[in-house]
């Protein structure tokens, strides 16, 4: 259990380090529990994510940062406008960012030094994502962004183009139940994904074709705990409930973000 009242994203590192965007902290938190460090944020981190270096990178409200190697968090580029909400994040091997606004539906292409070079987006409308989360995570060459509102995961290019999309809306493991799931996604190092849902809460293993190839956790793991985020009923649709992250070894390690607690499984 994590000393935290709010936590909203976990990523872990190559020792591995689990670090925690909790309260207006980053928490570093090895993986039998013990905190080793924390290092405060100026506004609440709402996504967290490495790069090919090992570099951290966040997303505070509208703006892009990362921690230097002094242990300062820097911003990276302009704040991207009042009107959008950052919510998930991944880097390329290149440098690229990409940050995943939840409220304007897009998916945000900067280069390096954080400047928009362009946007990714699913038709006319958007993404159908709510407003609290958006996931996405970089993967061999690609972008997997994870729609919420359509059930499903989907890869694109790093220009925007998409290559894959596989998901239902079903009651039945291989999809997704409710109306907005997944609320997580971790890429892992065979090119297979990690989902996270809430509602009928399920942790599972996909290929990088979609095939189902493990269920690693279900309602049991996660104990119902009533709580709120920054306002808002975190069991309703717009609480995402859970953030995902995997380890180069392949352990998956679950933010139950309702109870500020970190699951490990294998």
């Amino acid at each position: 259990r994590l000393r935290a009242r709010q936590a909203r994203a976990v990523v872990v590192d190559s020792h591995p380090t689990a670090i925690v965007a909790a309260d207006r902290l980053l928490l570093f938190v090895t993986l039998d529990g013990r905190e080793l460090r924390s290092v405060e944020t100026a506004r609440p981190v709402r996504a967290l994510c490495h790069d090919a270096t090992g570099c951290l990178w966040m997303t505070m409200g509208d703006q892009v940062a990362r921690l230097s190697a002094a242990g300062e968090i820097k911003t990276v580029g302009d704040g991207l406008g009042r009107e959008s909400a950052l919510t998930g994040i991944a880097v390329a091997e290149d440098g690229r960012i990409f940050v995943a606004d939840s409220a304007r539906r897009v998916v945000w292409r900067l280069d390096a030094s954080g400047k928009k070079i362009g946007q990714i987006t699913a038709g006319e409308g958007g993404f159908a994502v709510p407003r609290a989360f958006f996931p996405i995570a970089w993967q061999d060459g690609h972008l997997v962004v994870a729609e919420p509102g359509r059930h499903q995961v989907r890869r694109f290019t790093a220009e925007g183009e998409p290559v894959a999309a596989w998901g239902a809306r079903t009651r039945d493991a291989s999809g997704f139940s409710g109306c907005c799931n997944p609320v997580s996604v971790a890429a892992l190092s065979d090119g297979g994904v990690v989902t996270v849902e809430r509602g009928q809460a399920r942790v599972k293993r996909f290929a990088a074709s979609g095939e189902l190839l493990a269920t690693l956790a279900g309602p049991e793991a996660f104990a119902p705990v009533a709580a709120t985020l920054d306002g808002e009923d975190m069991f309703g649709c717009e609480g995402g409930l859970f953030d995902v992250t995997a380890t180069a070894d392949g352990r998956v390690v679950v933010l139950d973000r309702s109870a500020a607690e970190l699951r490990v499984f294998s």
